[in-house]
């Protein structure tokens, strides 16, 4: 996963992973977009990396 990756990259640079937060949307309507031609889920949460340089 894309948070797992960029946390590890930072971790090789000289930054420490010090916790992950998840942000959930729950106010975000569920629907198709992009419907019918192509297929775009909708985004309902995120990963807030929390790292610390040094």
């Amino acid at each position: 996963m894309f948070h797992a990756d960029l946390a590890g990259r930072l971790e090789a640079i000289g930054y420490t992973l010090k916790g992950i937060t998840i942000l959930y949307q729950s106010h975000k309507r569920v629907f198709p977009y992009g419907y019918p031609t192509s297929f775009v889920p909708n985004l309902h949460h995120q990963y807030i990396l929390v790292m610390r340089n040094g």
